[in-house]
């Protein structure tokens, strides 16, 4: 399973430690940095004194945005996963950047089973097809797991 979640979870590691974490054997270099091309990380990190091997002793090292992106990363490094929760894991991207990393998650999610936790119905019309719309749920509406395409003309007409 994976996970990204809104809260950073980096470690005082390297870089590449950070990012491969979870995945066994050696770092794969050459895939580390072409998924820190996909979420707009590899120029930051080239530009670094030591590079992928930067040891990130604070998180203080690095913006929010950053540090979402980084566990983005650490995802989309990980082989074998089937399920992904993410769980607010663009909200301190901006809108350029978070496009972006949406077309890296949106191939990486493609024959997964994801979990996206949100508030952004950008994130929903560009990562769901369905939608579980927990005031629904609550109410024990049997309407509440809907189309994205549906859950989305709903709130378009509130």
């Amino acid at each position: 399973m994976g996970f990204v979640s809104q809260d950073s979870k980096l470690f005082a590691r390297s870089i590449r430690e950070n990012i491969w974490y979870g995945n066994e054997g050696s770092p794969d270099d050459d895939k580390i940095w072409d998924v820190l091309e996909q979420v707009g990380l590899a120029k930051w990190v080239k530009e670094l004194p030591a590079g992928l091997d930067t040891v990130l002793a604070t998180e203080r090292m690095v913006s929010g945005g950053q540090a979402q992106r980084l566990q983005i990363a650490r995802l989309l490094c990980r082989t074998g996963v089937h399920y992904v929760l993410l769980d607010e894991c663009m909200s301190a991207l901006d809108p350029a950047m978070r496009a972006h990393v949406t077309i890296a998650l949106r191939n990486f999610l493609s024959d997964k089973t994801a979990l996206v936790i949100t508030h952004s119905h950008d994130t929903v019309s560009d990562l769901c097809d369905y939608v579980l719309h927990i005031g629904k749920l609550q109410a024990s509406e049997s309407s509440s797991l809907l189309t994205t395409t549906n859950y989305l003309a709903s709130i378009d007409h509130k």
